[in-house]
């Protein structure tokens, strides 16, 4: 069994298709996949170097900013971010949104309200990757807020 990973359809590489096993592919599909292969490892890498002390930081920001959402005992940002985030990445995380969708009514207000830590942090994070860090910190809070109010033996 050959395990070459491209074997020549022709004797000439410029007649501009691949064979694989069972299939052929064109030599732009190739370049097209070796790309998208290349591109996704590059993001990985980018948001591996948002170090430990820089997303603590901004969690840190986030937590202030939901913190001071609050109006009677209700921080109303945590349901506003964790809808944000959940239309932004239904067509893929981001950051791009078109507010004046029916369906996205009402997020301008949780936008808005991120914009400021976005401007302070905008050198180590993307807009996209902080609205994920702000999901996930709202989640978290949102955990400790249920588990609170369970102890209070309120209901």
């Amino acid at each position: 069994m050959r395990v070459n990973t491209f074997i020549p359809k022709d004797e000439s590489i410029n007649e501009g298709s691949y064979r694989l096993p069972y299939k052929t592919y064109s030599r732009e599909r190739v370049m097209k996949s070796y790309t998208s292969i290349i591109l996704l490892l590059s993001l990985i890498a980018f948001g591996l170097a948002l170090d430990r002390e820089s997303q603590e930081m901004i969690t840190q920001d986030l937590q202030k900013a939901i913190d001071a959402s609050e109006v009677d005992g209700f921080k109303s940002l945590i349901p506003g971010i964790v809808r944000l985030v959940f239309h932004d990445c239904v067509d893929g995380c981001d950051a791009c949104l078109n507010l004046d969708a029916p369906p996205n009514s009402g997020l301008d207000q949780t936008v808005n309200a991120l914009e400021p830590l976005y401007q302070a942090h905008k050198e180590i994070i993307s807009r996209a990757d902080l609205w994920a860090l702000a999901s996930k910190t709202a989640l978290e809070m949102a955990v400790g807020l249920n588990n609170e109010r369970c102890d209070e033996d309120r209901y």
